[in-house]
């Protein structure tokens, strides 16, 4: 798994993009993130997820059925929400682990950071996302490209769209 500040160094045109999508007023800001339940079943829910300094970040509520989940299974997968027309924003898929985060400076970087109207409450959990793979179609000078970034050898690279053209 990467930190998101090592996704950035290693995937610049993928992490601007990833931040983009994560941070669309289009879209409300939603992140679908889906979780493993309890019954090994996934669990998918709409949340923010964010990057702050070195890291990416989500809060959930302590009872939180997904954050729940993550403390009992930290794998995570994520797609970002797409606007009305997916040929113009493109589209976004992440997989990677989550970790509870206690550290009171990293929790003030992040709760500054909060795409929130207010400061998400004080019981709140602080999760920090780490990165297995990464999946996005920027579109860029009109045309969509498919980039792919994966932690095993921290490669940003164009994998096209087997053989289907746009």
């Amino acid at each position: 798994m990467t930190s998101w500040v090592d996704f950035v160094k290693q995937a610049p045109t993928l992490s601007a993009y990833t931040e983009h999508r994560f941070s669309d007023d289009a879209t409300g800001r939603i992140t679908y993130i889906a979780t493993v339940r309890k019954d090994g079943g996934p669990r998918v829910h709409p949340v923010k997820v964010f990057p702050a300094g070195s890291g990416l970040y989500l809060f959930m509520y302590p009872e939180s059925p997904k954050g729940l989940d993550l403390q009992r299974d930290p794998r995570i997968a994520m797609h970002a929400a797409v606007t009305a027309n997916p040929f113009e924003s493109g589209e976004l898929a992440a997989w990677g682990s989550t970790a509870i985060v206690t550290d009171p400076k990293v929790r003030a970087l992040a709760t500054a950071a909060a795409p929130f109207a207010s400061p998400p409450p004080a019981d709140n959990v602080l999760y920090e996302i780490w990165l297995e793979m990464v999946i996005g179609t920027p579109v860029l000078d009109g045309k969509p490209v498919h980039l792919r970034w994966r932690a095993v050898d921290g490669v940003e690279e164009d994998i096209g769209f087997g053989g289907r053209t746009s």
